[in-house]
């Protein structure tokens, strides 16, 4: 079990995105169960900029291989969004995320961006089609394995976050394009990918 308090009321975490490498661990996504106040009190208590604790179980610990409580803040770039949904139980659910998680966010303006992957979800193909759709670069489907790889490759530009139920990867969108634009010519040159003619 996953748990999320804020020194006074305590939510049961579904999934959570966390940068564990940043000051603050900033938190760019998170599904919770718990009454309304709670979930309320908690995103009131990030947005304030103040800590709350996520403590995993024994067994969630193990399944991320870290510690076992982290405090956690929100982002310093991007704006906190919280959605609510009263559950049939009477709890209540929230889904609280950073607008750099959205897909469609125009809140690029440190060029950063979270992709976010569902578990069992194909990470190299929604990696391709989220950064397909935010550079200028022009890319083919087929190009997706080596779009990975090379962007994979750089500490710089991309790293992979702390995630249960979810993975997340922060991307620094700039950084991406020029490596790829950098190093697709000679790519095609090479024959590593190919480029449809029509």
């Amino acid at each position: 079990m996953v748990t999320i308090d804020n020194n006074s009321v305590t939510a049961y975490v579904k999934s959570i995105v966390i940068d564990r490498e940043s000051r603050g661990n900033p938190i760019y996504w998170m599904t919770a169960v718990g009454t309304k106040v709670a979930l309320q009190a908690i995103f009131s208590t990030l947005v304030c900029k103040r800590s709350v604790t996520v403590r995993f179980g024994p067994k969630e610990a193990e399944m991320v291989r870290d510690m076992r409580e982290w405090y956690v803040t929100v982002p310093n770039e991007g704006k906190m969004h919280a959605i609510y949904k009263k559950l049939q139980s009477g709890l209540c659910a929230m889904v609280m995320y950073s607008s750099l998680a959205k897909a469609d966010s125009e809140d690029n303006s440190f060029g950063s961006a979270v992709v976010l992957c569902r578990e069992g979800e194909n990470e190299t193909e929604v990696f391709f089609h989220f950064l397909n759709s935010r550079i200028r670069v022009p890319m083919h489907e087929s190009w997706k394995e080596w779009v990975w790889l090379v962007s994979d490759k750089t500490g710089s530009h991309m790293k992979t976050l702390l995630g249960f139920g979810m993975k997340g990867f922060l991307v620094y969108l700039p950084g991406v394009e020029q490596l790829i634009e950098r190093k697709v010519g000679n790519a095609i040159k090479k024959g590593i990918l190919k480029v449809e003619r029509g």
